[in-house]
């Protein structure tokens, strides 16, 4: 009975956090084009054929941090990566379930962006 209990718990967690991330393969850059929250404003849009994305942190109360633009590089998962970061488990992608920007860590879903 408790090793009954245990499975059910740990399938009830795997079920309300473990949400994988679900894609078309494709990076869908055109999707994500505009203002983006997640810890953090982010501005994606196209210059020059090219995808960037310009940050800017959340305001701490200590010194305000100045944005950053760093050109998007497609992971070929439909994920990508900053140019110049190693993905070291976690990327950004286009969620095609949720419809929405999120943070993957090892294919795992784990912070979802609100469109601004």
């Amino acid at each position: 009975m408790k090793k009954i209990i245990m499975f059910l718990m740990l399938l009830f967690s795997m079920t309300l956090f473990g949400a994988k991330f679900t894609t078309d393969g494709r990076d869908n850059f055109d999707k994500l084009r505009g203002k983006w929250r997640i810890a953090g404003l982010f501005v994606i849009e196209q210059k020059n054929g090219e995808w960037y994305c310009t940050t800017y942190p959340e305001y701490e109360g200590g010194e305000v941090e100045p944005p950053e633009e760093y050109k998007m590089v497609s992971l070929g998962n439909g994920g990508f990566v900053f140019e110049g970061e190693e993905p070291d488990g976690y990327y950004y992608g286009y969620d095609t379930k949720l419809k929405r920007f999120v943070l993957v860590y090892n294919g795992e879903v784990v912070a979802k962006g609100t469109r601004e």
